[in-house]
């Protein structure tokens, strides 16, 4: 297979702040990696847009208004579609990790603070999210190699979370969701 370009997003599990240890839901962990992309891609386009020369503007934004007019179509830049990786980070520090390691290899990459007074206190603002533009996975192996996927639903389990009798409930409730997953897979295969 081609080594294709990918984004690699890496989110932290939990969170240290002065009110305490944060686990982060699955829910805030989607809308902080939604933060983080949207932000490196909104740089992607003002890169994009300010490397241009203003005469080549000019000539751009002409052609542009002939085919809109020839074809009715709007133009513009498009963004490419790109894979986006999700890796877990426990806490924190091995964001800040991962951050630095980006840093020390040369690659541009973006953060996302979040602040939300109900969950972090007042006035905190907590880095939760680091993404890179798109590079290719080859460059990523040495950097990233060592996270996971991250994942819900085993997560909570795994960290103690819940007590024994819920955790229980949680294992039953996966091996359950991937049965029936199994049986439905089968089941299409058949028509």
């Amino acid at each position: 297979m081609a080594d294709e370009k990918r984004i690699y997003v890496v989110v932290a599990e939990t969170v240290d702040t002065p009110n305490g240890v944060v686990n982060q839901p699955c829910g805030r962990i989607a809308a902080q990696c939604a933060h983080v992309v949207s932000k490196m891609q909104v740089h992607r386009i003002t890169a994009m847009n300010s490397q241009r020369s203003w005469l080549r503007v000019v000539l751009e934004a002409i052609a542009h208004l002939v085919q809109l007019l020839i074809s009715m179509k709007p133009a513009g830049h498009k963004l490419q579609p790109c894979t986006t990786i999700v890796l877990a980070a426990r806490d924190l520090r091995e964001l800040n990790h991962v951050k630095a390691l980006l840093a020390e290899f040369g690659h541009e990459h973006f953060t996302f603070e979040d602040s939300n007074p109900e969950v972090y206190g007042d006035g905190v603002e907590v880095m939760t999210a680091v993404c890179t533009l798109p590079v290719f996975a080859s460059e990523m192996t040495l950097i990233l190699g060592y996270l996971h996927l991250w994942s819900h639903g085993t997560d909570v389990v795994e960290l103690g979370l819940l007590s024994e009798q819920a955790k229980q409930i949680v294992r039953d409730l996966i091996a359950n969701q991937a049965e029936e997953d199994a049986l439905m897979c089968a089941g299409n295969s058949l028509r």
